[in-house]
């Protein structure tokens, strides 16, 4: 518990239900991280993006550090 009244808002998505597992690779240089969901037989899930369509990985951009 925080001493604040900051608000988060946010939006998800890209979630499955099946049994599987995720990669995130974070990249220093373009300052994204990338996650991939891949089945328990380590094929590629396809998922919601951002904006709604399927996809195979979803890029966030991150503040520089």
């Amino acid at each position: 518990m925080t001493d604040t009244d900051a608000v988060m808002h946010y939006r998800s998505f890209g979630y499955t239900q099946e049994d599987n597992f995720t990669r995130l690779d974070l990249d220093k240089g373009t300052a994204t991280l990338t996650i991939r969901l891949f089945d328990r037989d380590g094929d590629i899930v396809t998922v919601d993006g951002r904006d709604g369509a399927k996809t195979t990985k979803n890029v966030l951009q991150l503040a520089r550090w």
